[in-house]
């Protein structure tokens, strides 16, 4: 197992971007109104079963040919993909709202279907967030019990993954309920194409180029302001 990479919370989010290899074909497995923004492959697809957030996605998306809507659940629409099929595959905050063993089969499809990489973002461990039918979700909207967290993932759960995890990450929940303390965040990253090299150096170094990235963000935000 490799050993997971613990950083503040901008820190990890600027490895996470460092890492995150450019490709020409995503699929983004349960995006809801927000399709990964890490960059901007030739063909995007969004798997999102709600009906309300695929109205969302195509009034925000209109005219694009780019972003393809997949309007089912991700255990039906992956078995639809042949292996080797697309570049990159993202689950941001989704795995944790479908159960573990939903879970484990879902990534056994990814990584038939994937070329390139997996990127997995979720809390680390059991998030509670518990929603009735018909409640009112943190975007305003009424797919409330699809926000429902029904499972928990740590890193043990990803052997030979490259994991990053900031230890207080998360606040509150997405109702806006308080944590009593901080909740940590994990990405969980699969290559299948060579290895990253910042996952080889020291946390310290590591520490170093996210800080020095970051500062370079700010000065050409700032001097193309």
């Amino acid at each position: 197992m490799n050993k997971p990479i613990i950083l503040s919370k901008p820190d990890a989010l600027m490895l996470a971007q460092l890492c995150i290899t450019k490709t020409d074909s995503v699929l983004d497995i349960g995006c809801g109104i927000n399709p990964q923004a890490y960059f901007k492959p030739r063909v995007h697809y969004c798997i999102e079963p709600y009906s309300e957030y695929v109205e969302v996605l195509k009034s925000k998306y209109a005219g694009s040919d780019r972003l393809k809507i997949i309007s089912e659940i991700a255990q039906t629409a992956i078995c639809n993909f042949k292996p080797l099929s697309i570049d990159s595959i993202f689950m941001i905050d989704f795995i944790e709202h479908i159960t573990k063993k939903e879970g484990k089969e879902l990534i056994n499809h990814c990584t038939r279907i994937a070329k390139k990489q997996i990127i997995i973002f979720t809390p680390l461990g059991f998030c509670p967030q518990n929603y009735k039918p018909g409640d009112v979700d943190g975007w305003g909207y009424h797919g409330g019990e699809w926000q429902t967290h029904k499972s928990g993932w740590n890193s043990t759960d990803f052997q030979h993954w490259n994991i990053i995890i900031s230890p207080n990450f998360h606040e509150q929940n997405g109702k806006g309920e308080i944590f009593k303390s901080s909740m940590a965040a994990m990405w969980a990253i699969k290559n299948f194409s060579g290895f990253n090299i910042l996952f080889k150096l020291p946390t310290p170094v590591i520490k170093i180029i996210t800080k020095a990235f970051r500062l370079r963000n700010k000065v050409v935000t700032w001097v193309f302001r």
